[in-house]
C-alpha cells in the first residue's frame, strides 16, 4: 500500500535527509549517500495502446530465504498507462511486476540510479488459457479435482523475492463437471502439474506446463488405488486407538504438517485408501510410545504395527534469578552418540528431541527411545548450560529435572570480527552472439544476483582467494568461470553462455513395475548433476547440456544402466539408448522352523557388479516375487525376532521358482 504523507511533515523529513548526507559527507571524505530514485511506467499493450488500471509492484530480494521483507511499491497505471514509482532505492536491484486481467504478467528487474528520472516501457501481451480435462479410468468425468501448478514463475527460483512474486509460483484450480479444467494467464516458466481428489490416486503430470502460452494440456487419468489395511497395538498386543498414521509417498507435499491419512479405531485397526502401486513409507506418533516408520511393499494384506512404550523428560529452565525462562530451547542428545549435522530430513511426526520452554519454563521432551541422555538448554543473552547424562527408562517419565542459565560474562578482549574484505566485481552476462542476456542468475560463494536488461551485475567478492562464479538461465547450458576478483581489470569480467546440446535418448526392456516405480535419468559432470524423469513411454530428453564429457545413469530403483556422452561445442543434438537385459521372475516363500509362513521379511541383495539392486518384502503368506536379469546375486533375509541368513541364486534364461528361504527364531538354538 502507497503511504500518502502530509505535504509539511514530508518537507521536515525531506529536510532532515538532506541535512544528514551534508553531515555525513562532510565527516566521512568520499563517502555519499544516495537519495531516493524514482521511476516512471508506461504500460501498453501488443497494440501498443495504453492499458489502465494494471497493478504494478515493486520490491526487493530478500537476504535469506523466509527472512524478512523488505519495503514494497504497489500503484495502479492512469488512463494513459502510465505511472510513477517514488521513493526507490537508488543502488539496489527492484524488482517490478506488472499485473493485469486479460494479460500474462510481465517481470521487469531495473538499478533506478542516482537521482536519475528513468522511464520503463512495458509490453502486456494479450492472456491465453490453458485447458485439460480429468476422467477416471472408464474415462468419465471426475469433478473437483484440484490441479495444482508449482514451479518458477519467469523461470526464477523465487525463495529470496518479495511475496507478490512467490505468490506467482502456485496455481491452483479444480475441474468442472465435465471433468475440465482452466489455467488463465498463466506466467512464463515452467511448472509440475499435480491432480488430487479424495477419490484417487494423487497424479503427476510426466512434462511440465510451460507458462506464458495457452493450449490443450491434455487428458489426464486418475485411478482409484489399493487399500493398506492394518492393525497398531503395543507389545502385549493390546490395541492403540486413536493414533495417527501417515502415509508418504513421492507426491506427498513435505512442507508444512499434513493432516494424519488415517486414525486408528477403538479396536487399534485402520484403512486407508487410494494409495499408488509400489512401495511407500508409514509413520505412526503415539503418545507415549516410540515414532516409527516402516517401508510397506504390498498392500493386499493387514499390516500389524508394534509400537514399544517411550521415555520422557520434563522439567524446568530458570534464568540466573532463579525465575521461570520461557522461551529457552532444550534439547537432548544420546550419550556416547556423535550428532552429525547432514541435513533435515522430513518426519511428520513431532519433533521428539528438542522442545521451546512455555511462560511457566517448563518443558517435556519425547518420546524418546529409552537410554542416557544429555540436555542442553539455551537462550538469547545467557549462557549455555548443560547436565550430566541421565537414565531415561521407558514407559517412565522423568519428572523434576532443573536447569538454571546465567548471565553470559562479556569478553572484553574477544578478538575482532576479521571479515574479507570484498571487492565489487561488475561485469555482463551475453549469449554466444553477444545479446545481453536478462535475469541470468549469477551466483558465487557470500551472494547471489541477477544480470538486468542490458546483461550486467554487480557482486561483493571476497579478495585473496580464486572464486567460482556460476550463471544459470532457462534456455541456455549452466556456465562457470574461476577467476580472482584482485586480477580483473577495472573489476569487470563478461560471461558468455550457450544454448548446448539436446540430449534425447530411449530405455528398453523395462518391467511394468519399473515403469510405475519413477525411473530416472541423471546426468553428472563438469560439477553439475541434473535429474530427469522418464517419460511413460520409456523416452527422455535433457535440454542445454553444455559441451564435454558427461555420465548418464539410469535408476530404476532395482536396476542401474550406464554411458559417458561426448559433447562438442556447437553441437545441437545427441541420443542415447540404454538397452536393460531381460528380467526373469524369481519367487518363493519365507518360512519358519516349523514351515510356517513368515510376513514381512526383508529381502536385499545386489548381483556381482552391483547394477542390479534388490529390496523387497514377503507378504503375509510368506511368498515373494522379484524380477532378474541374468547372473548370480546374494540376498539377505532379515525378519524382527528371527536370525538372518545369506542365500546365493543363479538366474540363467529362464524363471526360477519355488525357493524356500527359512529363518529360525532368535529363541531357537542353530541345528
Amino acid at each position: 500500500m502507497t503511504k500518502r504523507w502530509p505535504v509539511a511533515f514530508f518537507l521536515m523529513k525531506r529536510v532532515a535527509f538532506l541535512a544528514l548526507v551534508v553531515l555525513l559527507s562532510g565527516a566521512l571524505p568520499g563517502w555519499s549517500v544516495a537519495g531516493p530514485a524514482s521511476l516512471l511506467l508506461r504500460v501498453v499493450g501488443s497494440d501498443g495502446q495504453p492499458v489502465s488500471k494494471a497493478t504494478v509492484r515493486a520490491g526487493m530480494q530478500l537476504e535469506k530465504p523466509d527472512g524478512p521483507e523488505g519495503p514494497t511499491w504497489r500503484e495502479t497505471t492512469a488512463a494513459d498507462g502510465t505511472v510513477r514509482l517514488s521513493g526507490l532505492p537508488a543502488d539496489e536491484v527492484v524488482w517490478l511486476l506488472v499485473e493485469r486481467k486479460g494479460f500474462f504478467p510481465e517481470l521487469r528487474n531495473v538499478k533506478p540510479g542516482h537521482g536519475e528520472q528513468r522511464e520503463i516501457r512495458v509490453r502486456l501481451r494479450a492472456g491465453e488459457t490453458a485447458v485439460g480435462r480429468v476422467v477416471d479410468e472408464a474415462g468419465r468425468p471426475v469433478a473437483g479435482a484440484e490441479v495444482a501448478l508449482v514451479g518458477s514463475p519467469f523461470d526464477l527460483w523465487t525463495e529470496l523475492f518479495p511475496t507478490f512474486l512467490r505468490e506467482l509460483g502456485t496455481r491452483r484450480v479444480r475441474t468442472g463437471p465435465a471433468g475440465r479444467f482452466r489455467v488463465r494467464a498463466l506466467p512464463e516458466g515452467e511448472f509440475e502439474l499435480t491432480i488430487q481428489h479424495p477419490s484417487f490416486v494423487p497424479l503427476r503430470g510426466e512434462q511440465p506446463v510451460k507458462g506464458g502460452r495457452g493450449g490443450d494440456l491434455g487428458r489426464f487419468v486418475l485411478h482409484r488405488g489399493q487399500t493398506l489395511r492394518g492393525v497398531v497395538a503395543d507389545p502385549e498386543g493390546q490395541p492403540l486407538a486413536g493414533l495417527p498414521l501417515w502415509v508418504v509417498t513421492d507426491l506427498t507435499e513435505q512442507e508444512g504438517t499434513p493432516p494424519p491419512s488415517a486414525m486408528t479405531g477403538p479396536d487399534g485397526t485402520f484403512e486407508i485408501s487410494h494409495l499408488p502401486p509400489g512401495t511407500l513409507d508409514l509413520y505412526a506418533c503415539g503418545t507415549g510410545y516410540l515414532q516409527r516408520m516402516i517401508t510397506v511393499r504390498f498392500l493386499d494384506e493387514p499390516l500389524h504395527l508394534t509400537l514399544e512404550p517411550a521415555a520422557t523428560l520434563r522439567g524446568q529452565v530458570l534464568g540466573p534469578e532463579g525465575l521461570p525462562q520461557a522461551g529457552a530451547y532444550v534439547s537432548a542428545e544420546p550419550s556416547g552418540y556423535v550428532i552429525l549435522d547432514c541435513g533435515v530430513v522430513w518426519w511428520p511426526c513431532a519433533s521428539d528431541s528438542s522442545a521451546s520452554t512455555d511462560a511457566e519454563g517448563r518443558f517435556e521432551i519425547g518420546p524418546l527411545a529409552s537410554g542416557w541422555y544429555g540436555l542442553h538448554a539455551k537462550a538469547d543473552g545467557l549462557q549455555e548450560a548443560a547436565l550430566e547424562p541421565l537414565r531415561a527408562p521407558a514407559g517412565e517419565p522423568v519428572e523434576g529435572i532443573e536447569i538454571r542459565l546465567q548471565a553470559s560474562e562479556k569478553d572484553d578482549d574477544a578478538a575482532p570480527d576479521e571479515s574479507p574484505e570484498l571487492l565489487p566485481v561488475q561485469g555482463r552476462v551475453v549469449g554466444s552472439d553477444g545479446v545481453p542476456v536478462e535475469r541470468a542468475q549469477i551466483a558465487a560463494p557470500g551472494g547471489q544476483t541477477w544480470s538486468l536488461p542490458d546483461g550486467s551485475f554487480e557482486l561483493r567478492l571476497p579478495l585473496g582467494e580464486a572464486i567460482e562464479i556460476q550463471v544459470y538461465k532457462p534456455g541456455f547450458a549452466p556456465a562457470s568461470r574461476t577467476i580472482d576478483p584482485a586480477d580483473l581489470p577495472a573489476g569487470w569480467i563478461e560471461l558468455r553462455l550457450e544454448r548446448g546440446t539436446i540430449v534425447t535418448g530411449r530405455v528398453l526392456g523395462l518391467t511394468a513395475a519399473e515403469r510405475r516405480s519413477g525411473t530416472e535419468v541423471h546426468l553428472s559432470g563438469e560439477g553439475n548433476n541434473r535429474m530427469y524423469p522418464l517419460r511413460s513411454d520409456g523416452t527422455f530428453q535433457i535440454d542445454h547440456v553444455a559441451p564435454g564429457t558427461w555420465e548418464l545413469r539410469v535408476l530404476t530403483g532395482m536396476r542401474i544402466a550406464e554411458a559417458t556422452l561426448v559433447l562438442e561445442p556447437g553441437q545441437a543434438e545427441a541420443s542415447v539408448d540404454f538397452e536393460m537385459a531381460p528380467t526373469h521372475t524369481v519367487t518363493g516363500k519365507v518360512l519358519d522352523a516349523l514351515g510356517g509362513p513368515i510376513g514381512g521379511a526383508e529381502i536385499d541383495g545386489s548381483n556381482e557388479d552391483g547394477t542390479v539392486s534388490i529390496w523387497e518384502g514377503s507378504r503375509a503368506d510368506g511368498s515373494f516375487a522379484l524380477q532378474l536379469p541374468d547372473g548370480r546375486f546374494e540376498l539377505t533375509i532379515e525378519k524382527k525376532g528371527f536370525h538372518g541368513v545369506d542365500v546365493e541364486i543363479q538366474v540363467d534364461g529362464e524363471p526360477v521358482e519355488g525357493l524356500e528361504l527359512r529363518l529360525l527364531a532368535e529363541t531357537e538354538d542353530e541345528p
